[in-house]
């Protein structure tokens, strides 16, 4: 379980009474005539950079419930479902700050598809979706290297619902679809599928704590309550809810899940309070276990749905939906200030045009920037298009962090391959404790040491297999060892 971090025990008090702040409009405009007045192209930090319009093509292009958009620290991935084409995924990458003319993407489909999701873990990126022309309906995979597509993977229980991905720290593909979960080990060509016992919708939601643990966020009709699913290795799961009779949840509408640098949770979703007002956008945030009150985040007027939630390298939290309180649908976002524990307050992203904007998602890069994609009518309300945005945010502030020296504070494994597996570790003022598990997720021993540095052996009296050793700490670290016959 991930322990409650220092700063959610210092926000949680603040949860039920977080302040709203309007756009600081004004210093923006002052940034923005100093750097007209000395003629310097430059882009300014905390902007948004323009709205890109990312496909061209003679159909529809769109993208529906998945996270279509990733960022790692030098690229923006994104994928969508284009109708002009019989390889119906499309995609397209580009480096952060130069966004490509708008084009037709990179075919990912061999014929058609809808429904994509997609994830990096930095050297590759992934993609799955809905593979239309089978019954029951199955879902495809896709790895793309940086210069070349591999082999589509079919995989699937079997059950429609949309996709979920995200990539762990090994490059392993996690997947989640309606109450299935399905992991694919870097490198291979298959995935290891399992129902999880619990009662979520076609819409689920995930993402990995820095352990490499897997949390997934859905909603439910049993009760309409927002659901939390987690699990460590993806074998043996467990959930709990984290919403209860004061928002209702609506099942039909996809959830969104992110965590801090603290391992701290946020599970946005689409809900109203129990007297039917307008349905908004909520957030709620806690860990395992530990759940604080949700927050109205859109506070708008009308219906707005299809949340989005990402953390920035700061540790603040951004919200994107689709919102009908203008003309149209727009899209709409909040963002909370990591630095004041408060909210800035609902503000639209696209223009009051009388042309529809809607189904964002967020994604947010290492080096403190969020970038944004949508489903646009602006140019034909016939035919819609992909949009991006980009918001140049601050490098996260290391100064107050001291860099861990290897050879003064590290867990290595000597020897991760071999019948006996050796430890070392150093500058552990506790001692080190860790747990073994096997590779079906069991807990099979234990390993503790008084020491503040030392060696440890491990091995013996267990059989040949595939092992994770995984600290006891509030920020655990993993490692994979495999021990021979």
């Amino acid at each position: 379980m991930i322990k409650r971090s220092r700063k959610m025990q210092k926000n949680q008090g603040k949860q039920s009474n977080l302040r709203y702040r309007k756009a600081r409009g004004n210093a923006t405009f002052s940034i923005y005539i100093a750097c007209t007045i000395f003629v310097v192209p430059c882009v300014l930090f905390g902007q948004w950079q323009g709205k890109t319009r990312i496909s061209n093509t003679n159909n529809a292009s769109y993208h529906d419930f998945g996270r279509n958009i990733a960022a790692d620290a030098e690229n923006v991935h994104i994928v969508w479902e284009d109708r002009s084409f019989s390889e119906w995924i499309r995609y397209v990458g580009f480096p952060i700050g130069h966004p490509p003319a708008a084009g037709s993407g990179d075919a990912v489909s061999s014929d058609s598809g809808d429904s994509p999701s997609i994830a990096t873990d930095g050297t590759n990126v992934h993609i799955d979706w809905c593979y239309n022309n089978s019954s029951p309906l199955f879902l495809h995979f896709r790895e793309y290297d940086g210069s070349s597509w591999g082999s589509i993977i079919d995989h699937g229980i079997g059950l429609f619902s949309y996709p979920n991905l995200a990539d762990d720290s090994y490059g392993n593909t996690h997947c989640v679809y309606g109450v299935h979960y399905a992991r694919r080990n870097a490198g291979t060509a298959n995935f290891t599928e399992i129902t999880i016992p619990y009662p979520g919708s076609n819409f689920p939601s995930i993402c990995l704590t820095s352990d490499d643990a897997i949390h997934i966020s859905n909603l439910t009709g049993h009760g309409n309550r927002v659901i939390h699913a987690y699990s460590d290795y993806g074998t043996f799961w467990s959930y709990e809810n984290v919403t209860d009779s004061n928002t209702v949840s609506y099942f039909y509408c996809p959830s969104s899940i992110c965590r801090d640098s603290d391992n701290n949770l946020y599970i946005a979703y689409r809900g109203n309070t129990p007297d039917n007002s307008p349905q908004q956008i909520y957030v709620v945030s806690g860990i395992t276990g530990s759940w604080g009150t949700p927050i109205n985040v859109s506070n708008g007027p009308d219906e707005c749905t299809c949340p989005s939630i990402a953390c920035d390298a700061n540790d603040n939290i951004w919200v994107f939906w689709t919102d009908r309180r203008g003309q149209q649908e727009e899209i709409w976002y909040n963002r909370f200030d990591a630095s004041t524990s408060t909210w800035d307050g609902a503000v639209p992203l696209t223009d009051n045009d009388g042309r529809e904007s809607y189904t964002p998602c967020v994604a947010a890069d290492p080096k403190g920037n969020v970038h944004v994609c949508w489903t646009d009518n602006r140019d034909n309300i016939y035919y819609p298009e992909i949009y991006y945005s980009w918001y140049k945010g601050s490098p996260p502030d290391t100064t107050d962090v001291t860099p861990l020296d290897p050879e003064v504070s590290d867990l290595q494994v000597i020897s991760p391959v071999s019948r006996e597996i050796v430890l070392r570790y150093s500058n552990y003022p506790q001692g080190f404790h860790a747990a073994v598990f096997d590779a079906s997720g069991q807990r099979v021993d234990e390993l503790h040491s008084n020491l503040q540095a030392g060696t440890i052996s491990w091995g013996e009296e267990h059989p040949p297999g595939v092992y994770f050793i995984r600290e006891l700490s509030s920020s655990p670290v993993t490692r994979k060892v495999i021990l021979m016959d």
